[in-house]
């Protein structure tokens, strides 16, 4: 499944660009596999459904595949994910998070924290420093709402064994700390 949620993704996002370390890049190789390799090597995350909603978390806000889509290709279960993740175009992101904290489980919070770290470590490639202060603003709004949350997401899990629990609430801790760095960089960065 993650094979093939890496063409989807691929095929989805293809011909979108952002910057990054290198320059522009395509959005695929700069973003969305970039959260991917942050959950499986960074934070060794193996749960398949966790890796494949963070191959799929951006192609129904961003392309022409849809919720519908997902489930026909992946199932139910991911397209839930998939869709509770999605900011709708009207939603404040306000409302967006607070959609996510009733609606997510585990599963958007992990991806939800690793997005926001990936797209922290891009930042500073922008040159608009109005939309990065704007963006590190809400971080720091939101980052200790976003752990506490998702930690209690994974605690009052029940359907995962206590051997992921342990694991997911680590890169929860871990991720939160990284953005915590990551924010600290960028603010450095719009100073200058």
């Amino acid at each position: 499944m993650i094979e093939r949620a890496i063409k989807t993704a691929r095929e989805c996002h293809k011909g979108q660009m952002r910057s990054g370390k290198n320059g522009p890049n395509t959005y695929f190789e700069e973003h969305v596999l970039m959260v991917y390799e942050l959950l499986l090597e960074e934070e060794n995350i193996s749960d398949e459904n966790i890796l494949v909603v963070s191959l799929l978390h951006d192609v129904v806000e961003d392309t022409e595949y849809t919720c519908k889509n997902i489930e026909d290709d992946f199932g139910k279960s991911i397209s839930e994910c998939v869709d509770n993740l999605t900011k709708r175009e009207e939603e404040s992101f306000s409302d967006y998070a607070l959609r996510l904290f009733e609606k997510g489980g585990y599963i958007e919070y992990i991806v939800k924290f690793a997005d926001r770290l990936q797209n922290l470590r891009c930042m500073r490639y922008k040159d608009d420093k109005k939309w990065i202060e704007k963006k590190l603003i809400e971080t720091e709004r939101d980052i200790i709402l976003y752990t506490e949350k998702g930690i209690d997401k994974i605690s009052d899990s029940d359907i995962i064994d206590e051997e992921l629990k342990k694991e997911l609430i680590n890169s929860i801790s871990s991720m939160s700390k990284k953005i915590i760095y990551e924010t600290d960089k960028n603010w450095n960065y719009i100073k200058e």
